[in-house]
């Protein structure tokens, strides 16, 4: 498909790369994330949600994580192959594009009665947790986070 880069790129554009077989993704500046919970899904996955509105919320990279461990540990065989993969792809992803992350694992800090879970980074040897992170490297995370949601899950 092609696009004048002159003007803006509108909803049947999209529709358009969509018919000819083509996924594309797009991404405006804002990163936020959403509040779901662990058992809601999405009805529908739109891949440009963000591109046309800065209010639209990305997956949360926390709940990501927490969803793929658990997937991997209560999954069958093939669901938990396919699971595992795409951890170790976005985990190596992250650590390739963010300098200083050699690591990252999900914390359960707090006590059986009040579990405080959070996603971490070894940072520069130092264990941190992702809302500690700088504006630059969260968003790098999120943004991550959400475009592997959508091309390997």
């Amino acid at each position: 498909v092609s696009v004048n880069t002159s003007q803006r790129l509108t909803d049947k554009d999209v529709l358009l790369a969509n018919k000819s077989g083509l996924q594309g993704y797009g991404y405006g500046a804002g990163r936020t994330t959403g509040n779901s919970t662990l058992s809601e899904a999405p009805e529908t996955v739109d891949t440009c949600a963000s591109l046309f509105d800065d209010r639209a919320d990305l997956q949360n990279p926390e709940e990501w994580f927490l969803n793929i461990d658990y997937g991997i540990r209560l999954s069958a065989e093939g669901q938990r192959k396919q699971l595992s993969d795409a951890n170790d792809r976005v985990r190596q992803m992250i650590k390739d594009i963010l300098p200083g992350v050699t690591d990252l694992r999900i914390d359960n800090s707090g006590t059986p009665q009040k579990p405080q879970i959070s996603l971490q980074f070894l940072l520069y040897g130092t264990w941190v947790r992702l809302h500690d992170m700088s504006l630059g490297y969260q968003t790098m995370v999120v943004w991550l986070t959400d475009l592997a949601s959508k091309l390997y899950v």
